[in-house]
């Protein structure tokens, strides 16, 4: 890896720019993730979603129905089962976060800054399908998939450098009035038969 280019001047490419904060890093210079509000706030972030995930597990798991009588109620009705999905997978981005501390954040662990993007690539699009799920709503694979597309362009737009920044940000931003504006219609929608129901 030769840092500076040709004569120092050269603009640092993509995943250049973390091998040089890694190879700082670990020298001693300052490491922002090894501060201790990160440190906390990735712990605390483990242990809440972490624990609701599993409190959500035992809820929903030995919910047997309304007559009471079917076993496995939620486990022929997954979709009710997003919200542990969402929370597993976000105490799981964390626990990488952490495990990544554990070692300094040095090195490979120093992309720890893309474990958020990984995270939201899976939970937004799952909050997604679970509110149309929740209220029964049509295209519950078309708008999270929408909304999927818009993070990974979010996850473009901070990798690079202009202008392949800005038109990874056009298209996100387009991607994100098309699945905001689509979402909104129909749950919309829906909350008015719901208001006009117990009127």
């Amino acid at each position: 890896l030769i840092l500076g280019g040709d004569g120092g001047g050269a603009p640092i490419t993509f995943g250049e720019q973390e091998i040089v904060e890694a190879i700082t890093w670990g020298s001693g210079a300052f490491n922002p993730f090894q501060t201790p509000a990160v440190l906390v706030a990735d712990w605390l972030g483990l242990l809440i979603l972490g624990g609701s995930a599993i409190f959500l597990y035992v809820i929903i798991t030995n919910f047997h129905g309304p007559r009471g009588d079917e076993k496995y109620f939620a486990g022929y009705r997954e979709e009710k089962m997003m919200s542990i999905y969402v929370n597993s997978f976000a105490a799981y981005a964390y626990y990488a976060r952490c495990a990544s501390h554990a070692n300094g954040d040095i090195g490979a662990v120093a992309y720890i800054h893309l474990l958020k993007y990984v995270d939201y690539l899976f939970t937004c699009p799952l909050l997604t399908a679970d509110l149309l799920c929740t209220l029964n709503l049509p295209f519950k694979i078309t708008y999270p998939y929408f909304v999927w597309l818009n993070i990974g362009c979010g996850v473009g737009c901070s990798k690079f450098v202009g202008p392949a920044r800005y038109m990874w940000f056009g298209l996100g931003a387009s991607f994100f009035c098309v699945a905001w504006y689509s979402v909104y219609v129909i749950v919309a929608m829906r909350l008015r038969q719901i208001a006009g129901s117990k009127m």
